[in-house]
């Protein structure tokens, strides 16, 4: 996946995906939850919606997973903790219920965070592919490098089962961009179908 083409002083960007730098407008906590398309309930799960400056929407990120409260840890749940201490959050005081504590969802509010968006393998009516924003976010001053090989990674590990691209690593370009921590610049939402390379 090729992520590195410079697009603006918060988005790094290319055919198969890019990787922003957003801001946090809300958290909602869930749960014992599930979404429609999904089998099995989560222990907790994130509806976070965040700023895209000149856009009239507001997207929103879903973020799940399951403690593994017989080793007393995140478990699959260590993308929601990934997401808080992206943020600035320390978390190491989880509540002893397993619940996310009020003071962190406040925390997190206006706080800016690395979020990478890919091509996936689902198409729309129009035969174009769909973008998904990945669940697993990164603290902005990382850099784009550093957020990229996570993604790619979890890709190669076959964690991002509907990346579309035959050959992930070679396809992803090894730049030095880094995307300092700037607030309202206009990310790219959706790439242009015409503009895609296969």
């Amino acid at each position: 996946m090729r992520l590195g083409n410079k697009t603006s002083s918060s988005s790094t960007s290319n055919n198969n995906g890019f990787r922003k730098v957003v801001s946090v407008k809300s958290v909602e906590v869930r749960y014992d939850h599930k979404e429609k398309w999904q089998k099995k309930n989560n222990d907790v799960s994130l509806k976070i919606t965040y700023n895209l400056p000149d856009q009239d929407f507001t997207p929103e990120l879903l973020i799940a997973g399951n403690f593994n409260r017989e080793k007393q840890n995140w478990g699959s749940a260590f993308k929601v903790e990934r997401f808080f201490s992206s943020c600035g959050v320390r978390t190491d005081n989880i509540n002893d219920d397993w619940t996310i504590p009020d003071s962190w969802l406040d925390e997190v509010i206006g706080k800016e965070f690395s979020l990478i968006s890919y091509k996936s393998t689902n198409l729309k009516p129009d035969g174009s592919n769909y973008y998904n924003e990945w669940d697993i976010v990164m603290h902005p001053s990382k850099g784009s490098d550093a957020h990229k090989a996570d993604f790619m990674k979890s890709v190669n590990d076959g964690y991002v089962y509907n990346y579309a691209s035959n050959d992930p690593m070679s396809a992803m370009d090894n730049d030095n961009t880094t995307s300092p921590v700037q607030p309202a610049i206009k990310p790219q939402v959706e790439l242009n179908t015409a503009e895609l390379e296969l």
